[in-house]
């Protein structure tokens, strides 16, 4: 055995290329893959997804950094933005909570 064959190792244990840019399509596929096996494993045939960014804040969140920005520390412009936005994330907690309570 020559030793490029002793250091090579199989891609999927080989962290440095996992978390390249050449294997985002496995990460994103990885994604899908792993909670769908746990789904299968618990039986859950039906689910709901919320797709949205993970910037926006919740409202408590927003208001407080509205504050700091009224203060003079931070961004008053953006502050008001995220607490405008914010509404959407409480609106998509309500509809997760009514649709599964």
């Amino acid at each position: 055995m020559d030793d490029a064959s002793k250091n090579s190792i199989h891609a999927y244990h080989n962290e440095g290329f996992l978390g390249s840019k050449d294997a985002r399509a496995l990460r994103i596929l990885s994604e899908y893959l792993e909670p769908n096996s746990r789904f299968q494993y618990h039986h859950v045939d039906d689910t709901i997804v919320f797709m949205g960014s993970a910037r926006t804040l919740p409202r408590e969140e927003a208001e407080a950094r509205l504050k700091l920005a009224e203060n003079g520390d931070g961004d008053l412009e953006c502050a008001r933005t995220d607490l405008k936005m914010s509404q959407y994330y409480e609106a998509s907690r309500t509809l997760a909570t009514r649709l599964t309570v």
